[in-house]
Formats: C-alpha cells, sequence, structure tokens
C-alpha cells in the first residue's frame, strides 16, 4: 500500500465507487478518489493515511488482495462520471 506524504496538490473527489458484497450480509461501499494508481477514501485522504485499495497494472487490489482479507464476495468497481462528482 502507499501513502501520501506531502502536501495535497488538491482536494479530495470521488473517481469511484467500490462495492464489495459478501454472502449473508449488507454490501459495503466505499467512494474513493484514483490518484497515481491509489485509491483513497475521504477519511484516508483527510488523514494522510495509507490507502486500503489500490490500481495496479489494472487489478484493483484491496490490501494486495482481490476481496478485503481475502475473503469470499465480489467487488464491483464503477468510475464516477466528472458531472456527478462532489466535493
Amino acid at each position: 500500500m502507499k501513502t501520501m506524504t506531502s502536501h495535497h496538490p488538491r482536494p479530495w473527489r470521488a473517481t469511484h465507487v467500490i462495492t464489495w458484497s459478501r454472502p449473508g450480509r449488507a454490501p459495503e461501499i466505499d467512494r474513493v478518489m484514483l490518484d497515481d494508481g491509489v485509491a483513497y477514501t475521504r477519511a484516508e485522504w483527510r488523514a494522510y493515511a495509507s490507502a486500503y485499495w489500490e490500481l495496479v497494472d489494472g487489478r484493483w487490489t484491496a490490501g494486495g488482495q482481490a476481496t478485503p482479507g481475502g475473503a469470499p464476495g465480489t467487488v464491483e468497481i464503477v468510475a464516477v462520471p466528472p458531472a456527478a462528482v462532489e466535493a
């Protein structure tokens, strides 16, 4: 996982919505901003924290795995159209 260590060059803006669905549980939804292959939630961006989601060589990973914690389930990633982006 990469960490943002310098001052943010721009404000956080959602670029993707990640939905993780697991059997028998409600889906978990994260809005993230993709920045140089790293997908920060608003909280991660504000805290200058390591991002959990990344896009490496065209493959999205959660902590280096296909699903969070490698748990059973499916992940869907949808790009947010620029006109729909909120501050």
